[in-house]
């Protein structure tokens, strides 16, 4: 046998040796074993599975462990058990120190600490009692290793592991502090050339330029759409990391401004590049442990550190990096605690640790000034005006150029995961989409907005529930496969939803299902805004908010009510609509006793009882949202006393000038108006919406400033309780509590005639009245305040309504009525002149001919037109308030003229208005026309 090393040949059986008296003849190298010595049984009624001993100062002890029980000796000159303790699931056990050992599980490892115990079970400190203490296991350390392979025990406290499958190659450590534990990789084992590359690191410095770091070391940069595709990167790096890139950083070249990628390497190496080219500009190897941030310092003329950039590791250690001349500059040590937070101040960096303690650092002369408590350290930068420029977070995600791409410098999987801010993103996309294009670049961001939000929507949405609707998605929205896992990420952690099953993702629980429905129709609603896919956006919106129940099955969690009033609350109004779509949806499917179960869950939570500094609290904004709209949904299962809760927290909010909840309140004004009205002052409601409609500029609406949202609820209420509504318009006009009130109630007019003229029509009368009263010359003060907007309302109005007609010359206002009269008015002194009574039907129209003296109404369902007297004569000055003399007895017209036009006298009050028109040819002739009829007319 070929042994090279002249080691002796194990495996050949040797002669006896020969037994020598001499003991000094003995080799130091050779160990002797003695007889064999029996002293009991370990386990007698059990297999042993294993045992470990430890050599101490008086013997051995020793652990044995059955597929039950752990057992522990001792072994001086007797065999003595310790104790025993259950032991199931224990795959092996191993000494740490003298008092203290491991047991291995499948899935972690536990520490124990042996404690002697006098007999009474108190525990005995070291060297006190003089008999042979018992023993006890007390826990001390919990260290989870799923899926580990071999380990070694460093210490009571540190465990050295290496991960359970021989491909994945990684060596790590569990550290022990307190009642956490820490895991730090030490070494990951090159990947064998077969195992094709994956994203380890991503870095977004627009939504069409994300830079990709590999495992194998290679740096790329390619779009969201190629990302989300699975296509092949467009642009690659000239040069590689020679391991794994754990985190990605840009920084900018002081004088030319170019970007620079810093990459970091997993054998903690540094690697600069140009961001445009992805050209090498310099690459070290610096560290033990991966590169954890990049801080670029401030462009100050005069500072020691004027255009560098500190690299910092994980392990806290600092290189400082010249970024114009691409040099390390020197290195800054770490410490033994982890590096929480790094000042600067004109001269110095401050590095302060978990532990307390700060070390200040010249950075002039590059040495260790000092290192100072936690206390001093806050003294020293309250006193010398230092700011902090980073704080360690090492999950948080981070803002990079981009105003809604995030990315983490993490080394470990999450630095590969992209944070979209979606609300951030539709809103922006929303404002490129409402722009008039006006050249060729605006078209293009047009196009490209209409892209990406198809490239979102294929990422989101979830095919193979309905093949109709995965059509609509392919063909009709042009949605694109997509081969990212999408999840979700919130207050620093991410979650991220893989699988293959499609039904999967709104299994899991109601805030995912209700966070993924919001986010895509969100997207669908954005892609709406374009005429093209309005229809299919609105379809696949249906299906989503009302179908998926019946697609996913018995497993499907319903989405989370408090989620979408949360997000309702803190969202852009994208997401608001949204999440009030979605919301709605879900409350239609709820039956009674589910309703009536979650408004007595929140109820208690309405704002209305809660204290004064709790009102504006979130929990009671979000009792009144899911409260107020289930209510508002289904008020007849609804208590009284619920009903009056929520009416006055509706009517808190609404009042309140400084509540950031009023938005809230206005909109269920607008939604559930005709339930509130009865448990509330239902006009002083109404009074509190005319000022906010007209206090706010449109342009400028807020949650402070809520303008628009008010206007909003005044149609929607001017709708649905007319009657109210119009006495309430009618009697602020006439007796307003102020001046300014009774403009923002005409104004409120102005406005409705604009936007709802048929809210107004068989109110017009006595909206009519009030305004011309509102004129009253002995009110001189109150005439002038309100004078611009009158007149502006009369000037609607008859542009508006055919049976209002106004004679500038003559200042008289002629109104008709749906019984049948015409009430004339007269604008100088704002009184009402007279009656006329001809008509036994609605009047469809009216008009005043050129010089005044001539009036003519007409009624479509009398099929007649009739001719009145209405100038000034002789004998209307010893008859004031009558109507001029017709020619003849009584109170006929001056003139009838029946009519038949058949078919086309046939239409609504809404068609009157622009399908009947008067045209004067002169003082005494006029061209009536009835849709394509035309009557004319000698008056």
């Amino acid at each position: 046998m070929f042994n090279p090393l002249d080691l002796p040949n194990l495996f050949k059986r040797s002669r006896p040796a020969e037994q020598h008296g001499d003991e000094g003849q003995r080799s130091e190298e050779r160990v002797e074993l003695g007889e064999e010595v029996l002293v009991g049984a370990l386990a007698p009624d059990s297999t042993v599975c294993g045992t470990a001993a430890l050599d101490v100062a008086d013997g051995l002890r020793i652990l044995a462990w059955t597929s039950e029980q752990l057992l522990v000796f001792e072994y001086g000159t007797d065999l003595k058990q310790l104790y025993t303790a259950d032991a199931r699931g224990v795959v092996s056990a191993r000494w740490a120190e003298d008092h203290s050992y491991v047991l291995e599980f499948e899935d972690h490892f536990e520490v124990y600490h042996l404690q002697a115990v006098d007999a009474d079970s108190n525990a005995v400190g070291a060297g006190l009692p003089t008999v042979r203490p018992n023993f006890q296991p007390q826990l001390l350390h919990r260290l989870p290793a799923a899926g580990h392979g071999v380990f070694s025990i460093m210490s009571s406290s540190e465990i050295l592991v290496t991960s359970g499958q021989p491909e994945e190659g990684v060596l790590y450590t569990l550290t022990a502090s307190g009642n956490k534990c820490k895991r730090k990789e030490l070494w990951h084992a090159p990947q064998p050339a077969s195992h094709a590359p994956v994203i380890s690191a991503l870095l977004p410095l627009d939504i069409d330029s994300i830079v990709i770091g590999y495992s194998d070391g290679r740096l790329c940069r390619s779009t969201l759409a190629d990302l989300c595709s699975g296509s092949s990167p467009k642009v690659k790096a000239n040069a590689a990391m020679p391991g794994r890139i754990g985190g990605l950083h840009v920084v900018r070249h002081p004088r030319t401004q170019e970007p620079l990628i810093v990459a970091g390497g997993d054998d903690g190496s540094i690697g600069l590049w140009s961001a445009d080219t992805l050209t090498l500009r310099a690459r070290w190897t610096i560290f033990l442990t991966p590169l954890a941030h990049v801080v670029q310092l401030p462009d100050v003329k005069g500072t020691p550190l004027r255009g560098c950039a500190l690299c910092v590791a994980v392990d806290g250690t600092i290189a400082v990096v010249a970024v114009d001349s691409l040099e390390m500059v020197y290195m800054i040590p770490g410490s033994v605690a982890a590096l929480r937070r790094i000042c600067l101040q004109s001269n110095s960096l401050m590095l302060r640790y978990v532990d307390g303690r700060a070390r200040v650092w010249d950075t002039a002369t590059r040495e260790l000034w000092r290192t100072v408590g936690q206390d001093k350290a806050q003294e020293m930068l309250q006193h010398g005006g230092g700011r902090r420029i980073l704080t360690h977070h090492p999950t948080s995600v981070r803002y990079h150029s981009s105003q809604y791409l995030l990315s983490t410098s993490d080394a470990t999987d999450l630095g590969a995961v992209l944070h979209l801010d979606l609300q951030r993103y539709v809103a922006e996309a929303s404002a490129i989409t409402k722009a008039i294009s006006t050249n060729r670049a605006q078209t293009r961001a047009i196009l490209d907005t209409m892209d990406r939000l198809r490239v979102l929507l294929g990422a989101l949405v979830t095919p193979g529930l309905n093949e109709g609707i995965d059509t609509i998605c392919a063909r009709r929205l042009g949605a694109p496969m997509s081969v990212v896992h999408t999840g979700m990420s919130s207050d620093g952690c991410t979650t991220l939803y893989t699988g293959d099953n499609v039904r999967a993702p709104w299994c899991i629980s109601s805030e995912t299902s209700a966070n993924r429905a919001l986010a895509i129709v969100v997207v669908l609603r954005a892609l709406a805004m374009f005429e093209e896919y309005a229809d299919s956006a609105t379809t696949v919106i249906t299906f989503y908010a009302t179908s998926l129940a019946a697609c996913v099955g018995s497993s499907y969690c319903t989405p989370s009510l408090p989620f979408f009033a949360h997000r309702w609350l803190e969202g852009t109004p994208e997401v608001r609509h949204a999440a009030r779509v979605l919301f709605d949806a879900s409350a239609v499917r709820m039956t009674d006793e589910e309703a009536s179960t979650v408004v007595e869950h929140w109820q208690h939570q309405l704002p209305c009882l809660q204290s004064p500094p709790e009102q504006e609290a979130t929990s009671s904004a979000m009792a009144l949202f899911i409260c107020g709209y289930l209510a508002a949904e289904k008020y007849a299962v609804m208590s009284t006393h619920v009903l009056t809760d929520i009416s006055k927290s509706v009517a808190l909010y609404l009042h309140d000038e400084h509540s950031t909840h009023r938005v809230l309140a206005i909109e269920l004004c607008a939604y559930g108006f005709h339930v509130w009205q009865h448990y509330v002052d239902a006009m002083e409601i109404l009074r509190a919406l005319f000022m906010l409609a007209t206090s706010a500029k449109k342009d400028s609406i807020s949650t402070q400033n809520p303008g628009g949202q008010a206007r909003a609820a005044i149609l929607s209420i001017a709708s649905a309780v007319t009657p109210l509504f119009m006495t309430t318009l009618s009697l602020d006009v006439l007796s307003p509590s102020t001046a300014e009130h009774r403009r923002s109630v005409m104004q409120v007019v102005a406005f409705l005639i604009r936007k709802r003229p048929l809210v107004l029509q068989s109110s017009l009368p006595r909206l009519m009245e009030a305004v011309v009263k509102s004129l009253d010359p002995n009110a001189t003060a109150s005439r002038e305040l309100v004078l611009d907007t009158a007149t502006e309302i009369i000037r609607q109005v008859v542009k508006t309504y055919p049976t209002v007609d106004f004679h500038g010359g003559t200042q008289r206002l002629a109104v008709g009525t749906s019984e049948g009269a015409v009430i004339m008015y007269d604008l100088k002194t704002a009184i009402r002149l007279y009656v006329l009574e001809g008509h036994k039907r609605r009047i469809s129209a009216c008009s005043f001919s050129p010089d005044g003296r001539r009036l003519l109404t007409l009624s479509l369902e009398e099929s007649v037109v009739l001719v009145w007297k209405v100038g000034s004569s002789f004998s209307s000055f010893f008859n004031p308030g009558a109507p001029p003399r017709q020619g003849h007895g009584g109170s006929d017209p001056f003139k009838t003229f029946p009519f038949n036009v058949g078919e086309e006298a046939d239409m609504t009050v809404t068609e009157t208005f622009d399908l009947v028109k008067f045209e004067w040819t002169g003082d005494r002739s006029v061209r009536v026309k009835i849709r394509h009829s035309v009557l004319t007319l000698s008056t």
